[in-house]
């Protein structure tokens, strides 16, 4: 820990003692060694190992909060934007069968909250074992008044996302909106989505498929090639907000587009499938690799080299 600190006092050092050599560019190595030992020595205390052969099950429940939590902390987590550990315990979980397909590293505090109930539990009925049914009450109130002061929050909510100018067309479609990558945008797509029953190229999960970054690269662009591919295996509808007009422009020039309607803040076209491969015109080979959809069905769209101009 003092090297650590040291380190992020001082900066970067190097030691030589001859042929033994000892260094630290970042404060993050020597506290992620520093906390691999102090909690091997943890594991390892006589204390532990007698709470385990007594079948303890606070000592249970306590380690289960501290293991779950120190998942929670994902692969690489950091203090005020900086990294402070070289690679945390999820990231070793990864690395087993199956470990990768964990996607939400917070999750994990949902194992801890449960497990602290569990404890608080324990600990409360142990502690009113020994007092009168007056006093019991009274504890129990207490706690529960504390428990709904704790749990009381006002989370401002969103308003429900606004219905798209013509929803009865885009039923059993595949539906692109743009801007694309904007979270709150790719949130009400799926809403829309989902209750109006298509597929929505946007999607939010907190991971992005192949080639989600270029696409939205192009939607920031204003860029045709923000359609690359979606149109090899089908129709495409496309809902453009109308704060983005240069979006607008371009979907209204594209080749085949044809204007719906416009309405609650959106402009909706259809654009018909064509065939797949290189059209007239000059191709930029960017690559797509695969969008997949979000809502009702999980579902790819494979996508493929296209020209740049419309």
């Amino acid at each position: 820990m003092a090297t650590a600190f040291g380190t992020l006092v001082s900066g970067p050092w190097q030691v030589a003692l001859g042929c033994l050599r000892a260094s630290a560019s970042s404060p993050v190595k020597p506290f992620s060694s520093a906390t691999g030992l102090l909690l091997a020595a943890a594991l390892l205390s006589p204390r532990l190992w007698s709470a385990a052969r007594r079948s303890s099950v606070r000592v249970f429940y306590l380690l289960a909060v501290a293991g779950t939590l120190v998942l929670a902390w994902g692969p690489e987590p950091g203090l005020l934007g900086t990294q402070v550990l070289y690679e945390a315990p999820f990231g070793w979980l990864m690395r087993l069968p199956g470990g990768d397909a964990v996607r939400v590293p917070a999750r994990f505090w949902f194992i801890s909250l449960l497990c602290l109930a569990t404890l608080m539990g324990i600990l409360m009925a142990e502690v009113l074992k020994r007092r009168s049914r007056r006093v019991s009450a009274a504890i129990v109130v207490a706690a529960a008044c504390g428990l709904g002061a704790d749990g009381w929050a006002r989370i401002p909510t969103s308003p429900v996302p606004a219905r798209a100018p013509a929803p009865g067309i885009l039923s059993g479609g595949v539906v692109l909106e743009l801007p694309l990558g904007e979270t709150l945008g790719d949130i009400a797509a799926v809403f829309r989505a989902v209750d109006g029953g298509w597929r929505t190229v946007n999607g939010y999960s907190g991971y992005e498929p192949a080639g989600y970054a270029q696409r939205r690269a192009a939607s920031e662009k204003g860029d045709a090639d923000v359609l690359a591919g979606l149109l090899d295996r089908g129709g495409l509808h496309v809902l453009v907000s109308g704060n983005a007009p240069d979006l607008d422009r371009m979907v209204a020039r594209y080749r085949g587009s044809t204007f719906i309607a416009r309405a609650n803040g959106f402009a909706q076209y259809q654009i018909p499938a064509r065939a797949p491969g290189p059209i007239a015109g000059e191709v930029r080979g960017l690559y797509w690799g695969s969008i997949r959809s979000s809502a009702p069905s999980s579902s790819s769209v494979t996508t493929y080299n296209r020209p740049s101009g419309p």
